[in-house]
């Protein structure tokens, strides 16, 4: 008894360890990805935090000041926990995490048809604190804020101000004020919003 007992240990060990090295992994290649952000042209980067740091809680500070002509970013990171993970806002205050499974049967008496059902495993709770700046700081230009998502989840989703529905979101969409990215998508975004910002610029010269 004692041996299985030790060999369970060994696996939970094993795959927080895999999980914790994946995460940080993750982390790491988003920082090489901001510093493609910063790269562009009219776009300027400030690293306010260790990024790493929000592996263990949501800061009310920005790790990331990303500026362009008109409009700054004040950039979060949230461990969405990867694949096979629902991070479900709860509230503008906190968020939900767990892991979703799912079973599927192909196959009826007449036709073939998919039914997915599941249930959550690990819910976890995070708060989320809102985001605290100077607004003199960055005063002329309009100041958006934004969470990454990295690792990435496979869904989101959010209780709408109602309190009358749940509904999913989409990279790019806002949620209470907050627009949520993975870290491609935002670089995506960014490079957008720059070549966007430069084209006005040559056609005012």
């Amino acid at each position: 008894m004692t041996e299985i007992i030790e060999f369970l240990i060994a696996i939970l060990v094993l795959l927080f360890t895999v999980r914790l090295c994946v995460t940080v992994y993750k982390r790491i290649f988003l920082i090489f990805k901001m510093r493609k952000v910063a790269a562009l042209d009219g776009v300027t980067v400030e690293c306010k935090k260790i990024p790493l740091l929000s592996l263990f809680t949501l800061s009310r500070t920005p790790e990331y000041v990303v500026k362009l002509p008109k409009v700054t970013y004040l950039v979060r990171t949230y461990d969405g926990g990867g694949a096979g993970s629902v991070v479900h806002f709860a509230s503008e205050k906190f968020t939900v995490r767990f892991s979703r499974m799912k079973s599927t049967t192909h196959r009826a008496a007449r036709g073939f048809f998919t039914l997915k059902g599941g249930f959550a495993l690990g819910s976890r709770v995070k708060i989320l604190p809102r985001l605290e700046y100077d607004a003199d700081e960055f005063r002329g230009s309009e100041i958006r804020e934004v969470l990454i998502f990295n690792p990435a989840p496979s869904e989101v989703s959010y209780v709408i101000e109602q309190k009358t529905s749940i509904r999913v979101a989409f990279t790019g969409d806002e949620v209470y004020g907050v627009g949520i990215f993975t870290g491609t998508t935002f670089l995506n975004h960014i490079d957008r919003a720059a070549r966007q910002a430069l084209t006005e610029k040559i056609i005012l010269q």
